[in-house]
């Protein structure tokens, strides 16, 4: 594990809070100037809710101008909306988002948990994003644009993976019924593809 107490900054208390995001109770236990996360994290799974239950409002609701004229309505029902959020505040998405940055590389760990590799866990790595968001909303005096921003930026880390591997899937996917017309393919190869009978009987057929 790397030590985040090498990392500089100017300002001592945001370096403080930064290494108390880190800090894990088994570390703080056996130094003593330390303060582990567990309250941050507290904070920051709350936090992590509210500011997912915020997106989907702002993603998905029609608001009427007047309720006098219309009643508020949503363009994803309940089912859809828990189905969204759960794609994102879930023990292993919020554990992926501390895995693509390294995150847990600078986890502040004591004897114990470093002899049961406690990050390997799951939990342990989702426990530290909530930390982080926790000390985040600290930071910022509990300024919510911020915290969002912070949030989305981390959960935009998933998607740009999820993209990604869509897109790879789709070139795979062409390059697979370009292979099924005869495109893209050496003549030995489409002539191979068309003396198998199964196959061949398989696109004849279509």
């Amino acid at each position: 594990m790397m030590l985040i107490t090498s990392w500089k900054t100017e300002n001592q208390s945001k370096k403080k809070l930064l290494i108390q995001a880190f800090t894990r109770k088994s570390f703080a236990a056996e130094h003593a100037g330390y303060e582990d996360n567990e309250i941050l994290e507290l904070y920051g799974d709350q936090i992590v809710n509210t500011v997912m239950t915020k997106w989907l409002y702002d993603s998905y609701s029609t608001i009427p101008d007047s309720f006098n004229d219309d009643f508020f309505y949503s363009t994803k029902n309940e089912a859809e909306l828990t189905k969204i959020r759960a794609n994102y505040v879930n023990k292993s998405a919020l554990a992926h988002c501390i895995d693509i940055l390294n995150l847990d590389d600078y986890l502040l760990l004591g004897k114990s948990d470093e002899k049961n590799e406690v990050w390997r866990n799951e939990k342990v790595r989702c426990d530290l994003f909530e930390a982080i968001i926790g000390a985040i909303a600290v930071d910022s005096e509990w300024d919510f644009k911020q915290i969002e921003k912070s949030c989305k930026t981390m959960w935009g880390m998933l998607d740009f993976e999820m993209n990604a591997a869509k897109k790879a899937l789709d070139f795979l996917h062409k390059y697979q019924i370009e292979q099924i017309a005869g495109k893209a393919m050496p003549d030995t190869a489409v002539q191979k593809y068309y003396e198998d009978d199964e196959y061949y009987e398989d696109y004849d057929n279509d």
